[in-house]
Formats: C-alpha cells, structure tokens, sequence
C-alpha cells in the first residue's frame, strides 16, 4: 500500500514539473487583506507624529529606501504645526504677512534638519512600490525641544552680553555682529515667546531686546561731510573728493561701510546711469570718494548712507532674512547738493551771404541758443578760462538752366580752449545746399540745412568735448 502511494505522489511531482506554471485560484480580496491598514489609510494618533513615505522601486538613479525615508519625515515634520504666538517677536513684526510665510517655511526647514528620536515601525512593498512607516513621540519631541530652546537661550544671552560690552567700548562693528548672532542663535524660536530670567530676578524678551540693541546702535551712528555743497567745474575738470566721516558717541569709527550714489553720465549716450559706490571708513573714520563724470542736469544730490549689510558677517541665507528685519530702520543718510559751475563760452563769429556781411548771424544764434537751453553763460567778453567758439561761414550761388536757384555753405567751426589756446574741436562745413526761387532765398535756405546740421550733431560733439 505504501509503494503505491509513493508512486502516486512520484507521478504527480513529475506532471507538475512539466508544467511552465501553476495557476492557483486565489481570490483578490485575500490578497487586499494582506496588505497593512496603514498602507492603504494615513494613520493618526494623538501621541505621535506619522510620517509615510512612498518610493518607485523602477527608479535606478536613486537609492529607493533612503527616498522613502526622506519622504516619510518630510510627512511627519508636517504634521508638527507652526504657529506666530502673540507678543512674540515675530508677532511684533508682522507687518508683512509674505515674510511670516518665508519664516515658517524656514522653520519647517529647521525641524527637518534637528529631527531626531523617531522610530521605523513598519514598511511594505510589492512589486513596483516601497513604503514605509515613521513615528515620532510628542511627548519626548517637545520634552527634547524644551531642552534645546534653554540651551539656545543660555547661549543668545551670552552673546547678548558680549554685544552690550563691545557697544560700550563703542566697538561699533563688533557690538552689532554679535547682537545679531545672538538673534540668529535662536531664529527657530521667533515665534515663540522667548522669555530669560536674568540672575533668578529679572524677566526679558530676549528676541525683542536684541532687536532693540541693534536698534539704538545703528540709530547713534552719524555721517558728517566735509562740505554742505558739492563743487564741480571746468577748472577741475568736472571731478572732485568727497569726505565723509564717520563717527559714534562723539568717537571716529574705523572699517565702516559706505555707499555713494548719484547720476552720472552713460558711456553709451548722453543720458544718465544710476551709480552706486562703497567703500569703508579709515582708521580716522574717514571715507573718501572721487566724483568724475557726474550727470550735468539742472539739479541734483549725492547720497551717502551706512550700508548696513555689509557689516553683517552672516551667510547669504541669514542675511536676506536680517536685511528684511532692519529694511525700515532710520538710518544715518546724507543728502548733499550739486553745484555743477559750467565753463563760458565766448563765440567769434564771421557769417556772410553770399560775399555779404551777414547781419542775422544764424549761425552764431543757433549755437547761442543750445548753449543755453543747457545753462551755459555765453558771454560777450572772451573770458580767461572757458571756451571760444570760431564760427566762419559764406554762401555762393552755382547757375543752372533750371527755374531754381542752388546755393552753397562752405564754413568753418573751431572749438578753443582760451586757457591753452588749444583747437578742441574742428569741423568743415562744405557744400551745404539750399534750393528756392531766389538766390537769397536760397543762401538762407543753406544757412538753415547749416543750422539743422548743429542741431542734430555738432552741437552734440561740442558738448562731449567741453564736458568731457
């Protein structure tokens, strides 16, 4: 009985193997009972933080485990929520409700970078996907941040201390950069209330202390130029120094930076270019700079301000972060008038028409008129400093069969320099053609092409030379 049975179960071992496969008739809600709750439903629990994370399992380029790691505690840092308590010192810079949104961004950012203490308690996969289960308890999570914020503050108020010691050695620089490390230091905490008890007797606002710091440093520090107006002339070529210093509680301060801004002139047109400078304070407190080229309108200021993030030795990230906080603080600003003195221009001028004196100067009235409509003095007297225009200019009419008259400009323009005597500028007028029923008015018509062509060009070109 038994050798039968053996080959019974011989032959059945055989037939299967033949097979390519074997097709078992599991039903598919067996199969959907096999699958964790967790999996198909996000848990909640209101002693821990979850996090669930998914991962393509077919993705090659990246480590399908560590993704849903990652995933997993970005979802359970989500679920740690970020609110701006009131009389907090974020609380009191809520002016700007895009900002308090940057800042809980940057403090969910800080709670995924510090997180630590959480527990893998479960992960599932099938054939395409890997998932996996991350707890955090709230109990220990908030007893760890509790612990942490003390820490941060015992060091903020240390740091406090060293910025209230270096302000009143008047170390202007020292005082402000560790008054806002001391703030950064606790940064994931300005939403909260952050309270220090001084010596077991005295309560402060850390945050809001430090901000007040800051503050009245930056409020003491005053700019002084060495002059209330700012003089340029032809005589010193349209450039001079500007001094300014700077100084606090009566006391110079060394390596402060500055900014200078003014219009100057484009190198590509006539027309103005916004023009920012900076440069720090020498041991004296002095910073000086050297205005060239400065936009000649009617009027305008040089402005000199503190520029305050340069003093701040923090990275870019902080830096767009503090640069917001102290965007709106009064600042010490200077605003000092230009005083542009433009050379005179003296013109000789020898117009004729047609072989005649010509009495209209047209010419010569055209230059006078530019000239002034850009606030030159054009003077009768050639002066000893300044510039002589040299205007020579004659028509003459060429005979043709035609009803029409053709005449001719032929001149001559020259740009001296009265304290050199130098020829700056040079032009030839030639052939210069008017056309009309009369040979007079066809000289005047040549005379007016003339004026058209100052106009549009030479006076232009006469300009960039005396200004330049």
């Amino acid at each position: 009985m038994r050798y039968f049975i053996f080959l019974f179960l011989l032959g059945l071992l055989y037939s299967c193997s033949s097979s390519n496969t074997i097709l078992l008739d599991i039903p598919e809600s067996s199969l959907e009972d096999n699958i964790p709750e967790w999996v198909k439903n996000h848990p909640v629990s209101p002693n821990y933080y979850i996090g669930i994370g998914i991962a393509n399992k077919n993705n090659q380029d990246i480590n399908y485990r560590e993704q849903a790691k990652k995933y997993a505690l970005n979802d359970l840092a989500s679920e740690i929520s970020v609110n701006i308590k009131s009389n907090s010192f974020l609380f009191s810079m809520e002016s700007d409700y895009d900002y308090n949104e940057d800042f809980k961004s940057i403090i969910k950012t800080e709670i995924n970078k510090d997180l630590e203490g959480y527990e893998l308690v479960d992960s599932w996969e099938d054939e395409l996907y890997y998932k996996v289960y991350y707890r955090l308890s709230k109990s220990k999570y908030h007893q760890k941040q509790k612990e942490d914020k003390e820490k941060a503050l015992t060091l903020c108020y240390d740091l406090f201390l060293k910025a209230n010691s270096a302000e009143k050695k008047s170390d202007v620089l020292l005082a402000i950069n560790l008054n806002i490390q001391a703030l950064l230091s606790i940064k994931k905490y300005w939403n909260e209330i952050n309270e220090y008890i001084v010596d077991d007797l005295i309560s402060i606002y850390l945050d809001k202390e430090i901000f007040t710091s800051i503050q009245r440093i930056l409020s003491k520090i005053r700019l002084k130029a060495n002059i209330e107006q700012f003089i340029v002339s032809h005589s010193n070529d349209f450039s001079n120094t500007l001094n300014v210093k700077c100084f606090y509680n009566n006391k110079n301060i060394p390596s402060i930076p500055i900014k200078l801004s003014y219009l100057k002139k484009s190198n590509y047109n006539q027309n103005s270019q916004n023009h920012s400078e900076f440069k720090t304070s020498n041991e004296y407190g002095v910073t000086s700079f050297l205005v060239s080229n400065i936009f000649m309108n009617n009027y305008q200021e040089l402005e000199v301000e503190l520029d305050v993030t340069k003093m701040l030795n923090i990275n870019d990230k902080n830096l767009n972060l503090i640069k917001e906080l102290i965007n709106n603080f009064p600042l010490s600003k200077l605003l000092i008038p230009v005083k542009i003195i433009l050379p005179k221009i003296y013109i000789e001028h020898n117009e004729k028409n047609l072989g005649l004196e010509y009495t209209s100067n047209f010419l010569a009235n055209t230059f006078r008129e530019n000239f002034t409509k850009k606030n030159y003095d054009v003077v009768n007297i050639k002066p000893k400093d300044g510039f002589t225009l040299i205007i020579s200019s004659d028509t003459k009419v060429e005979q043709n069969d035609s009803k029409f008259v053709l005449a001719y400009l032929d001149g001559l323009i020259d740009l001296r320099s009265n304290k050199t005597g130098r020829v700056l500028y040079n032009r030839v007028l030639s052939n210069i053609k008017g056309i009309h029923s009369s040979k007079e008015k066809a000289s005047l018509k040549a005379y007016q092409e003339a004026s058209k062509l100052i106009n549009e060009n030479i006076f232009n070109d006469l300009i960039k030379i005396i200004e330049n």
